[in-house]
């Protein structure tokens, strides 16, 4: 599951997937996941590998708003 504090398009290995703070089906291994335009938000991207996650255990990846200095 991919958290942010607004509603944004996931992108997964480049490919848009879903919509964050919903359950998303990906396959076991390493992936690179992001919320495309606008870059607002920060890490700019995660790695992550997937593996033994069910709908009831998924892995949570957290992106934050970033915060203007």
């Amino acid at each position: 599951m991919v958290q942010y504090p607004e509603k944004r398009e996931v992108f997964i290995d480049g490919q848009l997937c879903g919509l964050t703070d919903a359950t998303l089906y990906i396959q076991t291994g390493t992936h690179r996941f992001h919320l495309g335009e606008p870059k607002n938000y920060q890490p700019s991207e995660i790695v992550q590998t997937i593996r033994n996650t069910n709908p009831l255990e998924p892995t949570f990846i957290l992106f934050e708003k970033e915060v203007n200095t």
